[in-house]
């Protein structure tokens, strides 16, 4: 179930939490 769709609570293997998700 990982579609292309920018989910809020993804967390990418990259560690790439820099980019804040759009539910703020």
């Amino acid at each position: 179930q990982q579609e292309q769709l920018p989910d809020p609570h993804v967390q990418p293997t990259g560690g790439e939490r820099q980019h804040q998700p759009a539910n703020l």
